[in-house]
């Protein structure tokens, strides 16, 4: 922290501004990605596991673990988003 002109402490001000929008945008897809992965990811392990139980040869991923694991981005993404903007409420008014 400077010093001012008459010896005091500056302090710096947060003011309202809109820049902050995008950067809750970025985290919220940052952990809805991250909640892709762990769907597909607990998927394709259920998948795995159970073609070995079976004792089948084939382990086959299909299209539809991928677009089922959408679901996973969209809870996280959705969760994280409405929690900053809770704890922002100040950007919003």
């Amino acid at each position: 922290m400077s010093k001012g002109t008459n010896g005091s402490d500056l302090k710096v001000v947060a003011t309202k501004s809109g820049n902050n929008i995008p950067k809750l945008v970025v985290n919220s897809l940052k952990s809805g990605l991250f909640g892709y992965v762990i769907f597909f990811t607990i998927l394709a392990l259920t998948k795995l596991i159970s073609s070995q139980i079976v004792n089948s040869n084939q382990f086959i991923i299909e299209s539809d673990d991928a677009l089922l694991s959408l679901i996973g981005f969209l809870l996280a993404f959705l969760i994280k988003l409405v929690n900053e903007i809770t704890s922002n409420k100040e950007l919003f008014s």
